[in-house]
């Protein structure tokens, strides 16, 4: 039997990237009514003796769901279109204050597609997200892929599909995504995180500010913060950050304690003329730790105001107790005491001026 499956082995079909569409990135904008606009961006691969590289053209069409969208898309194609090796998703903040969970869920069925795919929100329009990175030198995909994924090396919190799935559908908890938009020079750039109640966006956080979000909702190794001491500024570059969650009092009177350890280097202080001595150093580490305290209690604030749970209290609090009431914890929520307890020490001193 095994003689006679070895030569069935190279009987698979193969397919060469010159003859499909291999689609690694997908733009879904508000069009009218129950109509969505779905884009595609289409790379042509040239042979390597022609020396012309990568070329990429975008296909639009129109539909009620993105199934159909992706069945008109083959009708627009040269080639078939394969999926399977999707990068990217994104979606209009039009689009996705309507609400988006519906669509993304629809995305999550297809085995085709990876759950480690990410996605995020747009200002304005995909398309036109997506006809300017045509001018890149690689793929639009592989560029906004590696865009979210080496800054969720840093300063921002890591997510994809299969994470906010997780967020989407469970109790207690609110997603979160990447935002993007062109700037003035028409560059692709994150410009903060988009958060979202029942699939819906409700509220964006700058970029300067993910680096708040991340300390509360995530350990990680490296980042950098700017901070001002004395009228100048300081970089501090995290090399540890841990939180931990300390509820106290009960289902009906929670109270929430935010701890975060960090443990940093003062990496940069060029405008700072002063001796380091011990006792400057814990003027440093006060200045920071309620500077931190302080950006996260206003974050924490308006989560509060706007009805959503991104950090997961409400999940920490069904895990904890007994008889969780998710209505009543939607009643409660925007009133809850929560506090944020920040540990910084500084290991070593960098460049001053």
């Amino acid at each position: 039997m095994i003689s006679c499956l070895l030569p069935l082995s190279g009987c698979l079909p193969r397919e060469s990237i010159e003859d499909i569409s291999l689609v690694q990135i997908v733009g879904y904008d508000y069009e009218d009514g129950d109509l969505i606009r779905g884009t595609i961006v289409v790379p042509h691969f040239s042979k390597v003796e022609e020396g012309t590289g990568v070329t990429e053209e975008t296909l639009t069409t129109t539909a009620h769901s993105t199934k159909q969208i992706h069945t008109k898309l083959q009708a627009k194609a040269s080639k078939p279109i394969s999926v399977g090796t999707l990068k990217v998703a994104l979606y209009s903040e039009e689009l996705a204050k309507k609400g988006v969970g519906t669509i993304i869920d629809s995305m999550a069925r297809d085995p085709r597609i990876g759950r480690n795919i990410f996605l995020a929100i747009t200002q304005g329009e995909t398309e036109e997200i997506l006809n300017a990175g045509k001018s890149k030198k690689e793929t639009t995909g592989k560029f906004i892929s590696g865009l979210i994924e080496q800054n969720s090396a840093t300063n921002y919190p890591r997510t994809n599909l299969h994470e906010f799935l997780y967020t989407h559908f469970g109790v207690g908890r609110d997603g979160f995504l990447p935002y993007i938009k062109l700037n003035d020079r028409d560059e692709i750039e994150l410009d903060g995180i988009a958060f979202f109640d029942d699939g819906k966006f409700v509220y964006k956080v700058p970029y300067d500010k993910s680096y708040t979000f991340t300390l509360m909702k995530e350990n990680f190794k490296e980042a950098t913060q700017e901070v001002k001491f004395k009228n100048n500024y300081i970089v501090v570059e995290s090399i540890g950050s841990k939180v931990r969650y300390v509820l106290e009092g009960d289902k009906n009177n929670p109270e929430f304690t935010i701890q975060i350890k960090m443990t940093g280097i003062i990496n940069d202080a060029p405008t700072l003329s002063l001796e380091m001595t011990p006792d400057k150093l814990r003027q440093m580490e006060k200045t920071i730790k309620k500077f931190n305290e302080t950006e996260a209690l206003k974050m924490i604030k308006d989560f509060q105001e706007h009805n959503i749970d991104p950090l997961g209290l409400g999940s920490i609090l069904r895990n904890r107790t007994t008889g969780f009431d998710i209505k009543k914890w939607d009643d409660m929520y925007p009133d809850i005491p929560i506090k944020v307890e920040v540990d910084m020490q500084i290991l070593e001193v960098g460049t001053t001026a």
